[in-house]
């Protein structure tokens, strides 16, 4: 049987919790879009869980997508520290967590080996402590093309 490499279910009005039907996709799927939902409550390149009403911490499960480059959680209600947890994804290039009431010190990557190809970073609208000017050159000599560090 042939599966989706990508689905997208953005903007529609889908609540509830996410539907038990994606474990089976999880070994074939590459993409999945679920922004501009209601939601409450591997082998993916992207996440695109924005603009829904997620609540509580991030999921400690997104490290163990090695192959995940791009992570949007933007515009929703996830309330936790900078996830540092997520430097082991390795590939990882683009993280929007902007407007959240995330909060907390955002500290160095303590290695070269956390975020090692991180170019996009959008941490605008939260409630974030940092020496920001610190932050930004930590990244920016581990990566060349950092283009945003908003808060």
């Amino acid at each position: 049987m042939s599966y989706p490499k990508s689905v997208d279910l953005s903007k529609n009005k889908l609540i509830g919790m996410l539907p038990k039907c994606l474990e089976k996709l999880s070994n074939s799927l590459k993409v999945l879009n679920l922004g501009s939902n209601y939601f409450h409550g591997s082998e993916l390149v992207a996440v695109d869980l924005s603009n829904n009403q997620l609540e509580g911490p991030l999921p400690l499960s997104l490290a163990n997508c090695t192959k995940l480059e791009i992570l949007n959680l933007g515009n929703d209600m996830l309330n936790d520290v900078f996830p540092s947890w997520l430097g082991t994804v390795s590939v990882l290039r683009l993280i929007l967590l902007r407007q959240n009431p995330l909060n907390g010190v955002i500290k160095n990557p303590i290695s070269k080996f956390e975020f090692p190809k991180l170019r996009v970073i959008d941490l605008s609208y939260n409630n974030f402590s940092v020496l920001l000017m610190r932050v930004i050159r930590s990244f920016s000599k581990k990566s060349s093309g950092v283009k945003s560090l908003g808060n």
